[in-house]
């Protein structure tokens, strides 16, 4: 995993011919990053990445770009969300996924983002507009996805924000968390 110095690897994939028709509006020209560079984390790996582009504090749309037929995908997906939630500010990521791209979809559901609405037919294609998914993954929920243990998640996230240098996010959630399950235990 790379952090981006700057928006030419992630564009030179969203402009890939196999990948623009995907990430693309009906009409577009070629993708360029660099005005909206200035409020993004690029986050890159050898045959794509993505692209969280804050929209407020702690709130980020993520955007991904891949090569077809990548592999490691799913680890690469892990990796960018430990990142994005532990070392990052994140603590909400949404997303937009064409109708036309079940494999971003099936991703991101992976990875633990819940469906919060349908838009019908507002992503411009050149066949004709497709229904645009939006989906959500909170802070709360990225912890606790597909744990058993909602304790032993949060002291997990506890402790890895404290390897990433982050213990005051790590401690805000803990205590978050805390007071909202009632438990009378201090995490320190």
């Amino acid at each position: 995993m790379r952090i981006a110095t700057g928006p030419e690897f992630l564009e030179s994939i969203a402009n890939h011919p196999r990948v623009f028709p995907s990430v693309s509006r009906a009409g577009d020209g070629p993708i360029s990053l660099a005005a909206a560079w200035p409020e993004c984390i690029g986050i890159e790996f050898d045959t794509g990445g993505w692209l969280a582009h804050r929209l407020a504090p702690g709130l980020y749309e993520l955007h991904t770009l891949f090569l077809p037929k990548s592999r490691g995908v799913r680890v690469a997906a892990a990796q960018m969300l430990r990142y994005l939630f532990c070392a990052r500010d994140a603590i909400e990521l949404v997303t937009r996924v064409p109708a036309d791209l079940p494999h971003a979809r099936r991703l991101a559901e992976w990875g633990g983002f819940q469906h919060q609405f349908t838009r019908p037919a507002s992503w411009p294609r050149a066949a004709g507009a497709v229904d645009v998914d939006h989906l959500r993954l909170p802070l709360d929920t990225w912890i606790t996805h597909g744990a058993a243990d909602a304790v032993a998640a949060y002291r997990a996230y506890l402790d890895t924000c404290n390897q990433l240098g982050q213990p005051a996010k790590g401690r805000w959630a803990w205590d978050r968390f805390a007071i909202f399950a009632g438990l009378e235990e201090s995490e320190n």
